[in-house]
Formats: C-alpha cells, sequence, structure tokens
C-alpha cells in the first residue's frame, strides 16, 4: 500500500535515479487550480517515460540471468565437470589425502622416494594426493561456479527490485 501520491513517488524515483537529494515538495494544487490540467499531463508523460525504462532494463535484466543460468547449468551439467559441491568435495579429500601424507612422511623414519604419475595411474599418484594440475583445474572450476552463482543471485535481486519499481509506476500511473 503506497501513502505517497503519484507526483511524490514520481519525484523521488527521478530524484534516485539521477542521485540527487530529494527536496521538500510543495503542497499539491487543489484539484480546481489553474495550471492543474498541465501539470497532470506533464506527470504523466514522465510516468510513461520511467515505465518504458524500466520495461527495457527489466528485458536486459532477464536476458541476463537466462543467459547465467544457461552458463552455470553448461558448467554444473552432463557436459560441465559437475555441481560446485562436488568440486569442493574433491577438493577437500586431496587436503586430507596430502595432510595424511605428510604425516605418514613426518612418523616415517625412512626416508621416502618421490611418487611419480604414471600415465596409468590416472589422476591420483600411488600415494592418493591429487596433481597439482589437476587441483588447479578443479579449483578454478569451483571458483568460475561460485563467481556465476554470485552473479546470478545478485542479477535475480536486481530484477525483483526493477519488478517491484516497475509496478509502483504503473500503479502510479493508473491513480493518475
Amino acid at each position: 500500500v503506497f501513502v505517497m501520491q503519484p507526483q511524490e513517488l514520481f519525484a523521488k524515483l527521478h530524484a534516485a535515479e539521477h542521485g540527487q537529494q530529494q527536496q521538500q515538495q510543495q503542497p499539491a494544487q487543489q484539484p480546481g487550480a489553474q495550471g492543474n490540467t498541465n501539470t497532470h499531463t506533464t506527470n504523466q508523460q514522465q510516468l510513461q517515460v520511467r515505465i518504458d525504462q524500466l520495461g527495457l532494463a527489466l528485458a536486459v535484466l532477464t536476458t541476463f540471468v537466462r543467459l547465467l543460468e544457461l552458463k552455470l547449468i553448461e558448467m554444473e551439467g552432463a557436459t560441465g565437470t559437475g555441481p560446485f559441491e562436488n568440486d569442493v568435495h574433491r577438493l577437500e579429500q586431496a587436503d586430507l589425502a596430502a595432510a595424511a601424507a605428510l604425516a605418514r612422511e613426518s612418523l616415517s623414519t625412512t626416508p621416502s622416494s618421490a611418487v611419480t604419475i604414471s600415465s596409468a595411474a590416472g589422476p591420483q599418484s600411488e600415494a592418493g594426493q591429487m596433481p597439482d594440475w589437476l587441483q588447479s583445474c578443479i579449483l578454478y572450476r569451483a571458483g568460475q561456479k561460485s563467481l556465476a552463482r554470485e552473479y546470478l543471485t545478485a542479477a535475480r535481486h536486481e530484477l525483483q527490485e526493477t519488478l517491484s519499481e516497475l509496478q509502483a509506476c504503473i500503479e502510479a500511473a493508473g491513480q493518475l
């Protein structure tokens, strides 16, 4: 429920858009006062321009959200490397394996020889440690997924705010 008059709402929206502080408005003119028709028409035109701007912004934001959703599905889907949570889990397992290997080495009295990765060993070495290159790849991909999720959250929030502002403007235009 809006308590402001449509003219006040438009003035506040306009001031917020241009980064200016809202100045005190003069009392609204009486319905029978001279110039009321001109003020009404001007406010209605300005409100219509703002509705058009918000409509375009809504279209752009909706497209941006959809593109981010598609990119996230591409990265986490069947053609991608799996969900972000799986990447985090694999990195945690690699950290645990590295810590266990260090603990074994420190407890061992005999020096251990360096473990090399053979082509048959696959993505993990004999000691259960993940190669640095693979760990870096997973870390990079997890970072991409995290950023995409954060941008998607921010874009959805901005989309909701734009939609709310557009609805308020449409309601204000209906009251003029």
